[in-house]
């Protein structure tokens, strides 16, 4: 044989070798080069099972696959994750209202980018004793809540006036952990997610008012709202493809844990969920035709975070400037390029 036939001979084995190596490999290692492929995952402590899809992308690899190398901080309030999202590149924030907040208010450079379902998180229950059977029996009573003009204090003021309680009939009592104030005696009622279903049964608790229900009452509808993904502007704009993959990572974990009962079982049982077997099967029910990744305009997504954060500052609701509020083309880029549509 020629050498220049040995040449090609050795070329044409190291290339074959080459894409059965890389065929091989994991997904990750195939994925295109990102311009940005470190990323933070930024959330508040606060467990929400809305927002489970991120533990189910790390948990599959679904980040490695798209190229990107995860880091996730946990931060004691809302406001922390968007102070950190709107000045560092490459950061995706949990939240809703304090981004609106920060962009009416102080014109952050930072958009959501994605809501994460439509089932609110506001069901409100009552410790054992206190005779407390509905909303109109809490006249007089404590109520454990948020500062003035927050999503929650708002929802509270809703209900209480629905029930012919004024908000100045109750006793509030400002904090985060409505499990804890209500085992612990130091309010009478206050609001939990159905991550603590479980144990709030366990402790005898009475559930008074599931908001999504009273809503369904009242004739209104909801859009993706109360918890989505933000990004800061600058990774918007020179980091593109790594949006992308983050939402793409969300979007196949999000259908995953629709599909998936087995896996997502594993999700909801381990940290930081950590939901018993019963409890975890029960939020699965829940949120599967709950959890999406969407941010359409036309479907309402994100109103009622608008419509509460308006009330909150008092700002008439004709004029926020949703425009610069949103960034709604990758998600809706990622979406069709999958060929998804979460309906």
């Amino acid at each position: 044989m020629k050498a220049t036939d040995k040449t090609q001979r050795r070329q044409l084995i190291r290339a074959g070798l080459g894409a059965a190596v890389l065929l091989a490999a994991p997904a990750y290692v195939r994925a295109q080069a990102l311009s940005r492929p470190n990323i933070i995952v930024a959330r508040p402590l606060t467990v929400l099972n809305h927002a489970a899809a991120v533990d189910a992308a790390l948990r599959m690899d679904a980040f490695k696959a798209e190229g990107l190398n995860v880091t996730v901080s946990n931060f004691r309030s809302w406001s922390e994750v968007t102070q950190l999202t709107m000045s560092e590149r490459g950061v995706f924030g949990l939240g809703a209202n304090t981004l609106i907040r920060a962009v009416m208010g102080q014109n952050a450079p930072v958009r959501q980018i994605a809501m994460v379902s439509t089932l609110l998180p506001y069901n409100f229950w009552s410790r054992p004793g206190s005779g407390i059977d509905k909303f109109s029996d809490l006249k007089g009573k404590r109520i454990q809540t948020v500062r003035p003009g927050e999503t929650l204090d708002l929802v509270w003021n809703e209900l209480l006036t629905d029930a012919g309680v004024a908000l100045t009939d109750v006793v509030r009592v400002e904090g985060f952990d409505g499990f804890g104030a209500l085992a612990s005696n130091t309010v009478d009622a206050a609001n939990m997610n159905d991550s603590l279903f479980g144990r709030a049964r366990q402790q005898g608790f009475k559930r008074l008012i599931d908001y999504n229900d009273w809503r369904k009452s009242k004739g209104m509808k909801n859009g993706a709202a109360n918890l989505g993904w933000s990004t800061g502007t600058a990774t918007l704009e020179n980091h593109p493809d790594t949006v992308r993959a983050f939402l793409r990572a969300m979007v196949k974990a999000t259908l995953r844990m629709r599909q998936d009962k087995a896996f997502t079982m594993e999700v909801m049982t381990a940290a930081p969920y950590r939901m018993d077997a019963k409890t975890a099967e029960e939020s699965w029910e829940l949120h599967r035709g709950h959890w999406m990744m969407r941010m359409d305009a036309s479907r309402g997504d994100f109103e009622f975070d608008i419509e509460k954060a308006a009330k909150g500052m008092n700002v008439p609701l004709n004029q926020v400037p949703r425009e610069r509020l949103v960034a709604a083309d990758p998600i809706r880029t990622v979406l069709n390029e999958l060929g998804v549509n979460f309906g």
